[in-house]
């Protein structure tokens, strides 16, 4: 991404008796602008942590020939000679093969001129699946629906989250930082707004039931807002097929994004009514289940 979108907190300057560099991950020097690692060197550094055999944090560092503390924390030099902090090293994720930095999206969500501030995390949801959650503290009057179609334009597939949550204030530990912990998980127990579905309506929901794992779903609920992604717009297309018999294209089911849209969708592909084989069901259900295991494990031996 670019550089010049990241946004963060000003911290300042280096006392006169310390050292602040930013480093690449090669440890050589980030030029103004460029987001690094912060390390700190100079007389007063410890020798290390008791009991800290492994040494990856306080090291020789070849390239500056002296001592340095790697602090974990992403920052960059701005013009002025301060110091922008940018968020932690540890908030790095591997989402199905591709590493991304939490931060970046942050970053992205927070160029929003309405957003005041962005914390995305990766959690399990239902089933111990993972997915990208960004909590955001910004005006009252906040289109998430707008906010969500800006960062697609942005930010490949895989960086984009799942859900978007707002949040009055962040939660606050003794310390003054934030309860990452105590941030609410999205939850799924909404009260449906419309009640009545036709026969391709009952199919589309349970299917998006199976994909989403969410047990109520409005006709004008966006897939995208209830969790979806690209794994799971494929895995939607593939059991559409298979209990229609129609093929759907990709690029419609991010356009016919609500049960009543696509239900439009797929008639006017079909116009005869879909075939409406219990067995079929009920073994597509069964297909994207095992699937979304599959999925969910590669994602967790990604991680190890």
């Amino acid at each position: 991404m670019s550089e010049g979108v990241m946004k963060g907190n000003i911290i300042g300057v280096p006392n006169d008796n310390t050292k602040i560099y930013i480093l690449d991950p090669q440890e050589r020097l980030c030029p103004i602008g460029v987001s690094g690692e912060i390390c700190v060197a100079g007389n007063q550094l410890a020798r290390g942590y008791v009991n800290d055999s492994k040494g990856g944090t306080f090291k020789e560092s070849s390239v500056l020939n002296k001592k340095i503390y790697k602090t974990g924390d992403y920052a960059r030099w701005l013009n002025n000679g301060k110091i922008e902090f940018l968020g932690r090293k540890d908030t790095q994720v591997k989402i199905r093969g591709h590493r991304i930095e939490l931060y970046e999206i942050e970053s992205i969500i927070e160029d929003n001129p309405m957003v005041e501030n962005a914390i995305v995390l990766y959690k399990a949801i239902n089933n111990n699946e993972k997915e990208l959650i960004a909590y955001i503290k910004g005006e009252e009057n906040l289109n998430l629906s707008k906010l969500k179609e800006e960062i697609r334009i942005k930010l490949p597939n895989h960086m984009i989250p799942s859900y978007f949550l707002t949040v009055k204030e962040f939660p606050i530990t003794t310390n003054g930082k934030i309860a990452i912990n105590d941030l609410p998980l999205p939850t799924t127990n909404t009260t449906r707004k419309t009640l009545i579905f036709n026969e391709t309506e009952q199919i589309i929901e349970g299917i998006w039931q199976s994909i989403l794992s969410s047990p109520n779903i409005d006709l004008d609920d966006n897939f995208f807002d209830l969790g979806g992604n690209s794994i799971k717009v494929m895995i939607m297309s593939r059991l559409i097929k298979e209990a229609f018999e129609v093929i759907i294209p990709v690029v419609d089911l991010y356009k016919y994004n609500t049960i009543k849209l696509l239900s439009l969708r797929i008639n006017q592909v079909n116009a005869s009514h879909p075939k409406t084989d219990a067995v079929k069901i009920e073994s597509s259900l069964e297909t994207i289940q095992n699937t979304i295991r599959i999925l969910t494990n590669l994602d967790i031996n990604d991680e190890k």
